[in-house]
């Protein structure tokens, strides 16, 4: 993202704070390590990228060429930064009734070569507004994708055999798809138990007990455990808490992410929350691959800004759904995230890692010592049983609490609000709870 933003600009790279100690200084050549000739740190620049062509997909266009996208989405850096750009849209309207509203913005048709109209042209992802994602059509095509002769198939069925995108989309709706943008799932009731609870609600009154009021309190994409912990601390112990939420309709940001970005790297994020497909002892996160990036057994999306705001946030949360020794390991297989050893002042990391939950405890890093601590074991589980699955070592203290669990009040306030709230981020997994 800060390669579109130089490239945006004119100018050749463009500083960014954080990312130091990651092996993608390693295997990325568009990243670079120079002395900042005004402070002296260490700062890592990222080369400007100038495609030759950007092709992004809107909800709307006049007969003008301006477009509409939605308010928090970041698709203008890949249009701004292309020697030319096309934007295929939903709706085609006469020029002066592009009207948006709070949760769209406008991309001047200075900035566009081509409009196309393509209706269902996200397909099969979502367009807000027009129809949700396909989820049956999705989870084929993972399916495809991952063996070779299979995805051969999926190319052939839909692609070199089709005509054009009005057959696709012929061929998706017999299969069953229905473009809706909310269908009857949403309507779903819940009666919520008394004293039981599950181990997401176990960790989402875990991640409420650490918000802070006033703090500002930020969650990226693909988190809705800490989300829904983070607004149970907006309705009981932090209502002053300033809370962003990636993916949220009424979202407080300008833009998307990028805006997000700036904000950690000016000091503005208080607390922030990753996931990982490995950790080790010195609280290195490996987001990339299992094995050599080079030749991995599996690779991964990658950290999506993880290396920046993994030093730049004053405090991480890192959960883990799972705790075993594939997922803490003696030595991660790509450092996404650099931990205590990458030997970085203030400067380079005014943040960083602070606690680690996952099923079966409560871990805390201490930055100073650089150790991890286990701090509190989740009922029925003991610390023995932690450390057999930890594949590094870690500081037992001679007593070791066990986590406190939700209470009837955070279970209903959950299962209501919070259940409410949440649906209109994470749908599918609001469903599911």
């Amino acid at each position: 993202m800060s390669g579109l933003r130089a490239g945006a600009m004119g100018i050749p790279f463009i500083p960014v704070r954080g990312i130091l100690g990651s092996d993608y200084l390693r295997v990325q050549p568009r990243f670079k390590v120079i002395r900042c000739p005004f402070s002296g740190h260490q700062t890592v620049v990222v080369e400007a990228i100038t495609p030759d062509v950007s092709v992004i997909h809107a909800l709307k266009a006049d007969e003008r060429g301006n477009v509409l996208i939605e308010r928090h989405s970041d698709v203008d850096l890949a249009v701004k930064a292309a020697k030319k750009a096309i934007a295929t849209v939903e709706e085609v309207v006469k020029e002066g009734e592009l009207v948006g509203d709070e949760k769209t913005r406008l991309i001047s048709w200075i900035n566009f070569y081509a409009i196309v109209h393509v209706p269902f042209g996200a397909h099969p992802v979502s367009c807000p507004g027009y129809y949700c994602i396909d989820r049956d059509h999705m989870t084929r095509y993972v399916k495809m994708a991952a063996d070779e002769e299979l995805f051969r198939t999926y190319l052939k069925n839909y692609i070199y055999d089709l005509t054009g995108h009005d057959d696709y989309i012929r061929l998706v709706k017999q299969e069953g798809w229905r473009p809706q943008y909310r269908d009857d799932r949403d309507k779903h009731s819940m009666s919520p138990g008394k004293g039981d609870y599950t181990l997401d609600e176990l960790i989402m009154t875990l991640i409420a007990r650490e918000v802070n009021d006033g703090t500002c309190v930020a969650i990226g994409t693909l988190s809705p455990v800490p989300a829904a912990g983070c607004i149970l601390a907006s309705l009981t112990t932090a209502p002053h808490v300033k809370l962003i939420i990636l993916g949220d309709p009424d979202s407080p940001l300008d833009r998307g992410s990028s805006q997000l970005f700036d904000m950690a790297q000016r000091g503005l994020i208080d607390l922030f929350f990753l996931s990982f497909v490995q950790m080790d002892g010195d609280c290195n996160l490996n987001l990339t691959v299992i094995g050599e990036h080079q030749k991995p057994l599996i690779r991964f999306p990658g950290g999506a800004g993880s290396s920046m705001l993994y030093h730049m946030a004053k405090k991480i949360i890192m959960f883990k759904m799972s705790h075993t020794k594939r997922d803490f390991v003696s030595k991660v297989d790509f450092i996404t995230c650099s931990g205590f050893n990458a030997g970085l002042n203030d400067w380079q990391r005014p943040g960083g890692p602070y606690k680690i939950i996952t099923n079966l405890a409560v871990m805390r890093a201490d930055r100073e010592r650089k150790r991890v601590i286990l701090e509190s074991v989740h009922p029925g589980v003991s610390p023995r049983k932690v450390v057999e699955n930890t594949g590094f070592e870690i500081e037992v203290p001679s007593s070791v609490p066990e986590t406190e669990p939700p209470n009837t009040e955070q279970l209903e306030i959950l299962r209501t609000k919070v259940r409410e709230k949440l649906a209109g981020i994470y749908r599918e997994y609001s469903r599911r709870w």
